[in-house]
């Protein structure tokens, strides 16, 4: 699908040393992202890299973000990923504790599946290719394996069905 990611920041705003990081995501000589807003930490936090190493493409249309090595371990649930619609997602942006990931261009009435790490909670948000219209949603997990930061690690399957402007996560 020849997508070329770009990753932007940290850019400093104020007295705080406020960064920000951004996505910007061009095919074909044609933005398909712009800047969408991927990360803010102050000069408490810990440096985007340092949290979300390894930047990796792991299809021609998926990014993930946050994994320090390709541990299979490390991806402890799995995701369905299902568009209800009969648009193009242009982008969809899963996030959990430490993890990122982002899936581009996703296909009308199509089922993608996704190993991933959830931990503590799940969001998930984007955007439609045409309209540009959001969606999104976002749950608190709990879990009882392994403990990392106060947050539990949850095993199992959710699934991120997107319809309108919702994006409603589920778990068996």
């Amino acid at each position: 699908m020849n997508f070329e990611p770009v990753l932007r920041g940290p850019m400093t705003r104020d007295l705080l040393n406020e960064r920000s990081v951004y996505l910007t995501v061009r095919r074909n000589g044609k933005t398909t992202i712009n800047r969408k807003l991927l990360y803010t930490g102050d000069f408490l936090d810990s440096d985007f890299r340092d949290l979300y190493p390894n930047p990796t493409w792991t299809s021609n249309s998926t990014l993930e973000l946050g994994y320090s090595d390709a541990s299979p371990d490390e991806r402890s649930s799995e995701l369905k990923v299902v568009n209800e619609t009969s648009s193009t997602l242009g982008y969809v942006l899963i996030e959990s504790s430490s993890r990122k990931v982002v899936i581009l261009d996703v296909e009308p009435k199509s089922t993608l599946y996704q190993r991933f790490q959830v931990r503590g909670w799940l969001s998930c948000e984007g955007r439609y290719a045409e309209s540009n219209k959001p969606f999104g949603g976002a749950v608190s997990v709990v879990g009882t394996v392994g403990q990392s930061m106060g947050y539990y690690d949850a095993r199992g399957k959710f699934v991120i069905s997107i319809r309108g402007s919702e994006a409603t996560i589920e778990s068996p």
